[in-house]
C-alpha cells in the first residue's frame, strides 16, 4: 500500500493533509536514497516504489480514487469477516450435528452387537439347557434300570432259587423304561439290595 510505502498508518488514511503526506515522502526518501544505501538494484526498486506512491498521494484525483479502492477493499474485508462468522457458526452447527448423528448411529452399532451378542448367549444357554435335559434324562434312566435291571428280572417265569416273587402293578411297571407294553407281570427280583 501507498501509505505504508511512506511510513503512514493506512487506517487513517481520510485524515491525512497534504504536507503530512510531502514530510512522510522526504522522510522516507532520505532513508532508502540509493546514495544511502550502497546504490544497489533493490535500493532504486524500493525508491522507485516510494516516489510512485507519493504521487499517487499527492494528486487530489488519483489519491481520491486511491482511497476508494482501499475503502471497497476494508469494506469487502469487513464483510467477508462476517460472512466468515456467519460461515463459521454454520459449519460449527453442522459438525455438532454430524457428531450427533454420528453418535446416534455408533450407538445405534454398539445396540446392534449387544443384541446379536445376547442372542448368540441366549442360543448358547439354551443349547446347554438341553444339552443337560438330555443328560439327565439318560442319568435317570440309568438310574431306574439300576434299581431293577432287566437282566435281572424275569416275566412269568418260575422263580429261580431263592428269589422272592413280587407282583407289580400296571403303574408302577410302566414306569421302568422298556416294559410298557405289559399289562401286568409278576416281577422277580434275583435279591433285594
Amino acid at each position: 500500500m501507498n501509505y505504508e510505502l511512506l511510513g503512514l498508518d493506512p487506517n487513517n488514511f481520510e485524515d491525512l493533509t497534504e504536507r503530512e503526506i510531502k514530510q512522510a515522502y522526504r522522510r522516507a526518501a532520505l532513508k532508502y536514497h540509493p546514495d544511502k544505501n550502497g546504490g544497489g538494484q533493490d535500493a532504486v526498486e524500493k525508491f522507485t516504489k516510494i516516489f510512485s506512491a507519493y504521487e499517487t498521494l499527492v494528486d487530489p484525483g488519483t489519491r481520491a480514487a486511491y482511497d476508494a479502492s482501499i475503502r471497497a477493499s476494508v469494506s469487502k474485508k469487513r464483510r467477508f469477516a462476517e460472512m466468515d462468522e456467519r460461515r463459521r457458526n454454520m459449519r460449527e452447527q453442522l459438525e455438532a450435528r454430524e457428531q450427533e448423528a454420528a453418535d446416534r448411529a455408533q450407538a445405534s452399532r454398539d445396540a446392534r452387537v449387544k443384541a446379536s451378542q445376547a442372542e448368540q448367549n441366549r442360543s448358547r444357554l439354551q443349547a446347554e439347557i438341553e444339552r443337560l435335559r438330555h443328560d439327565f434324562a439318560k442319568e435317570e434312566r440309568d438310574r431306574r434300570r439300576k434299581v431293577v435291571a432287566p437282566s435281572e428280572m424275569r416275566l412269568h417265569g418260575d422263580p429261580p432259587p431263592q428269589a422272592k416273587s413280587t407282583t407289580v402293578k400296571y403303574a408302577e411297571l410302566t414306569e421302568l423304561s422298556g416294559f410298557e407294553e405289559y399289562e401286568a407281570a409278576t416281577v422277580i427280583r434275583l435279591s433285594d439290595r
